[in-house]
């Protein structure tokens, strides 16, 4: 096959988003397209981008860093991600960007003012389609990751070998969302009944698995009676060998239905919560910081709060083991004529159709990438570099080290603007390493670019303070003001 000369970048903020893209990439790798992932995630100040790059290297993958799409070091011709990513506003318009849908959960969040941002998208089916096509132009897929060839052994976290012909009880397959919406405390709760009755697996949302040491976390890794995995596995290897499903509002909902097997669902929020999409908002640090509320869709219902009128669901927790071993029993799938609306067609040729329509957008629209909507601009970039203009020569801060405090300050250090330190009031970010820059536990008081979000009123006072002035001495990158 001749090989194309086009170069497509695949942004990642988790190892879930390669899990996800990569039969996609494949099939473009097979037509000649020159694609590599990008690790789009702050580095050096979490072990997000760490935990990233060390898989990426231990499966011999080729990828960048989002330093080299913004200083220039990497051009691309289109970028594939699954959402409208921090400083997407910044890079040259002439880049196409293309979003692959990932999930059918929180409406308003996936459905937001943000997909005006993209050339195309990738949508599952019909129900997604309906809510984005006034954004953009739109392609139906079905789901990237069906296929054939899904695993018979599959090691846990612990180094637990799971084979489903070795198991000796009907196997349940758990899997919560993260954050304020996950069952995964009350879960934990029932954990013991439920083993006695069921091969239990664990898969976690890569939220929590990025999250940290929570409690509930804790017991589940310590418990020997489960399997237990991450974001290394592909949920639909699991879905594939399970015999019953439970979650709570997650996405694996919809991808459970592919498979065609009972699904319970476990209550967690008050009833009078329609909308999960604004429940999360304020965990999703790099779009909440990016977008106000406002420019989030106004969605009455949720599909996974909708889906409730059709799957059984428990808020008795003390009913969850009784609910299970009768849909067991039962084996009834309730929720199969929705499957059309959801999906564009439930085979093996996801990938393959997801890689035709890049291909045939890309031949089709060749360097004509979309100019930003002003509503995503989140950055303004005129105002700052007016700013560094009128302040040539001065001492410049950058007061914030984190995802777009990096970006701006590779983009701007690419454009030949000289930024002298980078600070950060989060200790466990002060002296690692950035760049060329290490990232400082002390405020040079110097002329201030504020690149921290949710934050700016006590930042403003704290320079006020020390006699500096906003818009002589400082200011916000930012576009909006409530930033």
């Amino acid at each position: 096959m001749k090989k194309s000369t086009k170069r497509i970048g695949i942004t990642c903020t988790s190892i879930f988003h390669y899990v996800h893209f990569k039969y996609i990439v494949n099939e473009l790798r097979e037509r000649g397209f020159n694609v590599d992932y990008i690790i789009y995630t702050p580095k050096y100040t979490n072990n997000r981008f760490e935990r990233i790059e060390k898989y990426f290297k231990d499966n011999n993958e080729r990828f960048q860093s989002f330093e080299d799409v913004f200083s220039g070091n990497v051009k691309y011709d289109a970028l594939l991600a699954p959402y409208f990513m921090p400083g997407f506003e910044l890079l040259d318009s002439s880049i196409i960007k293309i979003r692959i849908m990932y999930g059918y959960a929180k409406d308003s969040w996936n459905y937001a003012e943000w997909n005006k941002g993209f050339d195309l998208i990738l949508s599952y089916g019909p129900y997604a389609t309906k809510r984005l096509i006034n954004y953009t132009e739109v392609v139906e897929i079905g789901h990237p990751r069906v296929r054939l060839d899904y695993k018979n052994e599959i090691i846990d976290i612990n180094g637990r070998s799971f084979i489903k012909v070795e198991c000796q009880k009907p196997i349940l397959v758990y899997c919560p969302t993260w954050a304020n919406l996950s069952s995964l405390e009350i879960f934990t709760t029932y954990l013991t009944e439920i083993t006695i009755h069921f091969e239990v697996i664990v898969k976690l949302h890569h939220g929590n698995v990025l999250a940290g040491s929570h409690e509930s976390l804790k017991v589940i890794k310590q418990n020997q009676d489960l399997y237990l995995f991450d974001d290394h596995t592909d949920l639909f290897d699991l879905l594939n060998a399970a015999d019953i499903i439970l979650s709570d509002y997650s996405g694996a909902i919809f991808d459970a239905m592919i498979f065609k097997k009972p699904i319970i669902l476990l209550d967690v929020i008050p009833e009078y919560i329609r909308e999960t999409g604004q429940v999360n908002l304020s965990n999703m640090l790099n779009v909440n910081s990016s977008f106000s509320k406002e420019s989030f869709a106004n969605f009455t219902t949720s599909l996974d709060i909708a889906i409730r009128e059709i799957l059984s669901h428990v808020r008795e927790k003390n009913e969850l083991l009784n609910t299970l071993i009768d849909a067991l029993e039962r084996n009834t799938v309730t929720y199969e004529s929705l499957l059309e609306k959801l999906y564009y067609s439930i085979d093996t040729r996801g990938s393959v159709r997801g890689a035709t329509a890049v291909e045939n957008f890309l031949i089709e629209n060749d360097s004509s990438g979309i100019i930003i909507d002003n509503s995503l601009q989140v950055v303004n970039i005129e105002k700052v570099k007016d700013f560094l203009h009128f302040n040539s020569g001065e001492t410049i801060t950058i007061w914030g080290a984190g995802e777009i405090g990096q970006i701006i300050y590779v983009y701007l250090k690419s454009q030949g603007y000289s930024i002298n330190f980078l600070y950060d009031g989060d200790t466990n970010k002060q002296g690692k390493n950035f760049y060329d820059k290490q990232i400082s536990s002390i405020l040079i008081y110097s002329k201030v670019l504020i690149a921290t979000a949710n934050a700016y009123q006590f930042i403003k006072e704290t320079l006020e303070k020390k006699g500096l002035h906003e818009g002589l001495d400082f200011i916000s990158i930012f576009s909006r003001d409530d930033i």
